[in-house]
């Protein structure tokens, strides 16, 4: 490997285990953020636009129901979004796409956020990368 070829491939593969480390962190916790989030009233709005017919509103439902595992059956709360018209009738019931419109839109805000982390760390590393090749003790 020449004199030219080392510093680009130690650039590319710093970067490369930059985005790797970084995005293995932010992408999971962006997405737990929004298993817990999407139940509210933020994520039904937004997310009820792509839902709901037009010209209807969305509105949160809860709604009790029990769930079973190993230790038996339990008690919990189900929400959904159902989308009401001028009238007041629910004209459509979604339990389940709008969540995963809302996990998929933290997920992409985790990833959106990962870029810039990367360079801020990246920038100075690949900095001191860059001095530790032009040095004289390196040739």
């Amino acid at each position: 490997m020449d004199r030219r070829t080392r510093p680009m491939v130690t650039g590319c593969t710093l970067w490369l285990v930059l985005i790797v480390a970084i995005g293995g962190c932010m992408l999971p916790a962006s997405a737990f953020a929004g298993v817990l989030t999407a139940h509210t009233e933020p994520a039904i709005a937004i997310t009820g636009r792509w839902v709901c017919p037009a010209g209807t509103d969305p509105i949160r439902h809860e709604r009790e129901t029990t769930s079973r595992d190993r230790y038996g059956e339990h008690r919990s709360t189900a929400y959904e979004v159902h989308c009401r018209d001028a009238s007041g009738t629910i004209v459509a019931r979604d339990p389940f796409t709008y969540v995963v419109l809302w996990l998929g839109l933290a997920t992409l805000l985790g990833a959106a956020a990962t870029l810039p982390v990367v360079v801020v760390i990246g920038m100075p590393a690949s900095w001191l990368l860059k001095r530790r090749f032009d040095s004289p003790g390196s040739r």
